[in-house]
């Protein structure tokens, strides 16, 4: 049975400051790849494949909170 309302734990709070914490990292790690890339590309080979893999990283963000969204918030049991 799904309980809809629910008080949360201190372990809950825990999971959802350390899945914050990754979240921030990696948009960290993104923005700066993406910031150095760009900024010393010498051909547009190059510049192209920086914003291919800034791109990538926007996407994995994009994954990771759409499944800690999904996944996180429901109690069951």
């Amino acid at each position: 049975m799904i309980k809809p309302h629910f008080t949360p734990t201190s372990n809950d709070y825990r999971s959802a400051v350390h899945l914050n914490s990754l979240l921030i990292a990696v948009c960290a790690v993104a923005m700066l790849v993406m910031i150095v890339g760009m900024s010393f590309a010498t051909s547009w080979v190059q510049l192209v494949v920086w914003t291919v893999v800034a791109v990538l990283a926007v996407l994995a963000i994009c994954m990771i909170a759409f499944i800690v969204g999904a996944c996180g918030g429901s109690r069951r049991g």
